[in-house]
């Protein structure tokens, strides 16, 4: 919000400069902060360990390669660590056997449902 904020302080501020159209202008600067809003990061995406899901195939809808590290059984549950391609480190929670984990050395694939994913912040660049 404080870009587009700007960009209306800036439009504003130059716009008695500028010998042009008022409603040109004015569609000019919809369609370039609409533009802005498809083009920039959302954010930083919070996904709770719970929730993270690590599967031996690729998921549909999501690109996220990563390296099983370890896995660990936890009161009905297994405990997938991994390791993204960029050396950050993820979570993944699943149902079952300790036996019919993700090996390690593998490759998994990280998912969850979007519901259950909240955005926070703003942009991993500091915006």
């Amino acid at each position: 919000m404080g870009k587009a904020f700007a960009c209306f302080s800036i439009a504003l501020h130059n716009f008695k400069k500028w010998a042009v159209n008022p409603r040109l202008y004015i569609l000019l600067l919809i369609e370039v902060l609409y533009l802005h809003s498809r083009l920039s990061p959302v954010g930083e995406l919070c996904v709770r360990t719970e929730r993270m899901r690590a599967s031996g195939t690729p998921v549909e809808g999501f690109d996220l390669p990563a390296a099983v590290r370890e896995s660990r059984y936890a009161g009905g549950n297994v405990l997938t660590y991994l390791t993204m391609a960029d050396g950050s480190e993820a979570v993944a929670t699943s149902d079952g056997k300790l036996a019919d984990a993700l090996k390690p050395g593998s490759t998994a694939y990280l998912y969850w449902n979007p519901a259950q994913a909240a955005v926070i912040g703003g942009s991993s660049y500091g915006a």
